[in-house]
């Protein structure tokens, strides 16, 4: 799920990613109503999504700047911060989830 500043679209192909992205009005028209119905969906999901980043912001380990001496292993900490993050209790459930 991203927002209308990432352009990511090349980076994802052939790696079977479904970009998540809401629809925008352009030339100041009006989003037809399924655009409507799809963002209003997205935007939903968002909000749970904001919820699993505070979930990974609540290790001590990502309070404030990080050592320098950390820097080797962060993307090591990070892996395991969101495995315990993804491992705790759900924020969805099955029928609230937005796709299939």
């Amino acid at each position: 799920m991203v927002d209308r500043g990432f352009r990511i679209d090349e980076d994802l192909e052939g790696k079977s990613i479904t970009l998540v992205r809401p629809t925008f009005v352009r030339n100041k028209e009006q989003l037809n109503e399924e655009d409507c119905e799809y963002s209003r969906e997205i935007s939903s999901a968002r909000v749970h999504i904001e919820r699993v980043m505070e979930r990974l912001k609540n290790f001590r380990i990502l309070h404030g700047e990080v050592q320098w001496n950390y820097l080797s292993v962060m993307d090591d900490v990070m892996i395991t911060i969101a495995g315990i993050v993804n491992l705790s209790p759900r924020i969805l459930n099955d029928q609230v989830f937005m796709y299939d």
